[in-house]
This record gives structure tokens, C-alpha cells and sequence, in this order.
């Protein structure tokens, strides 16, 4: 939802829980990632997405 460019509000309401719940969630990612803001959360969300798709024996398809 971050690297579709979706706000804290949006995701929330998206999900059926607070814009708190969303922002707290947000700070801990964040903090777990070493990084300072929210496009770079989508642009590491990105890469490792794509590092998964070229993993030997990843099936792109399914859900693992």
C-alpha cells in the first residue's frame, strides 16, 4: 500500500483499523529498515520484492 503511494489515513481505512495503528506500525518498519521516510520504505519494499522474484526455485505465482 506504501509503493502504491497511499496514505496513513487510506491504509487504515483500507484495513478496518486506526490512522495511529497505521502510523505506529509505520515507525516501527521504518525504524527495522534504517530508513527516514516513507519512500524509501516503498523503494526497499520494491527491491526486495524483485530479489525474491529471481530467487532459484521462487515460483512468482504462489504465496511462500
Amino acid at each position: 500500500m506504501i509503493a502504491e503511494g497511499l496514505l496513513n489515513k487510506q491504509i487504515a481505512y483500507d484495513l478496518g483499523v486506526s490512522e495511529a495503528t497505521v502510523k505506529a506500525h509505520m515507525t516501527a518498519i521504518m525504524r527495522k529498515l534504517g530508513v527516514s521516510n516513507r519512500t524509501q520504505v516503498a523503494l526497499l519494499a520494491n527491491h526486495l520484492a524483485l530479489e525474491r522474484d529471481v530467487l532459484p526455485g521462487h515460483d512468482a505465482h504462489t504465496s511462500s
